[in-house]
């Protein structure tokens, strides 16, 4: 398998000639978050001055604002997969000039394919984004209902993140793999990503830190460099795959 720097040289070279226009696809999808996180306020504000009292106050402050963004971020979890699949089309692309093409994601890539997961079995991908949902709530526990004190709860999220990363990785081509095997279930793409990840768990958490220092000088521009920093991310980790799916 290539070392992380070749991976990320083969992602630049990918994007060379087009990262504006990959810049405007991620700019897209990082609009639809900026949208939703604006829907899902207005509705907790909304909900935060109902004047109702006992069971149905509570409802309508607390449980259906916190419906309505569980829904809202599902959704969005599909946009953002669209674009894992969109980076993966533009990687397979690539080395299909050498060798066939895989599955659904042959070809070049199309501003239509952020509806990919919308497509191709929505049920699976919505599967897999509500364990990655489960694994945060419970990960995070601790910082969200605040029960401990201080130290404890910071001493619980440094192991909450410890065990969410090590478990996302392990699962982190799970996506990757629906998109290319259409009547795969997501119990047997999360089986599949386990073994394509055994053995290069500390690999892929290195090349991932090595984007670290570029999402800082991101956020110093107001996070602006993000539109241009997530398509060499993303070709990153579709490069490593595919790499891992050769082996």
């Amino acid at each position: 398998m290539n070392s992380n720097a070749q991976i990320r040289q083969k992602a630049r070279e990918v994007l060379l000639n087009g990262w504006n226009r990959y810049a405007l696809v991620s700019l897209i999808v990082f609009a639809a978050y900026v949208l939703t996180g604006e829907l899902g306020r207005y509705f907790a504000e909304s909900a935060a001055f109902s004047n109702a009292g006992g069971a149905a106050g509570v409802i309508g402050q607390y449980v259906i604002p916190i419906g309505i963004n569980v829904i809202l971020g599902l959704i969005l979890s599909l946009v953002f997969y669209g674009l894992q699949f969109y980076f993966l089309k533009l990687i397979r692309n690539e080395h299909s000039m050498n060798t066939e093409a895989v599955g659904s994601t042959a070809g070049i890539p199309l501003l239509s394919d952020l509806g990919a997961a919308f497509r191709l079995g929505p049920d699976r991908f919505l599967v897999i984004s509500i364990i990655l949902t489960a694994m945060e709530w419970i990960c995070f526990l601790p910082l969200r209902v605040l029960i401990f004190s201080r130290p404890l709860t910071i001493i619980w999220c440094i192991i909450g993140l410890l065990i969410y990363v090590y478990l996302y990785l392990h699962i982190i081509f799970a996506t990757r793999i629906l998109f290319e095997n259409e009547n795969l279930s997501a119990s047997a793409a999360i089986t599949k990503s386990i073994r394509y990840t055994r053995g290069r768990i500390i690999p892929l958490l290195k090349m991932l830190l090595s984007f670290v220092p570029l999402l800082l000088l991101a956020a110093c521009s107001l996070f602006i460099g993000l539109i241009w920093l997530i398509p060499y991310v993303e070709t990153s980790i579709s490069e490593f795959y595919v790499e891992a799916v050769k082996e």
